[in-house]
């Protein structure tokens, strides 16, 4: 049976990217637009990953919502955690 990862703190996403020793961050949105769009962020070390789940990761915001002005279209998205549980994979 597998066994169920609750991500919903960063203290244990920051934790399970570390132990894994993760090195790449995908982050998951959907624009107006309705397609799902994905931000792949290298990660260097634990410090970055917290502010990336603290703070959001700063975008492009007028290739995602057309009502904002390309002149100051700087938006940060952010993470949103305990919205589902991951699946651990079992080791084959």
């Amino acid at each position: 049976m597998l066994g169920k990862l609750n991500l919903i703190e960063n203290e244990n996403v920051v934790k399970f990217i570390s132990e894994k020793d993760i090195k790449i961050l995908n982050l998951c949105h959907i624009p107006e637009d309705g397609r799902l769009k994905t931000l792949t962020v290298a990660i260097s070390d634990e410090k970055e990953v917290q502010q990336i789940l603290e703070f959001g990761e700063r975008v492009d915001g007028s290739s995602l919502f057309s009502y904002i002005d390309p002149h100051e279209s700087d938006i940060y998205i952010m993470p949103k955690l305990g919205m589902h549980t991951c699946e651990k994979i079992p080791k084959v």
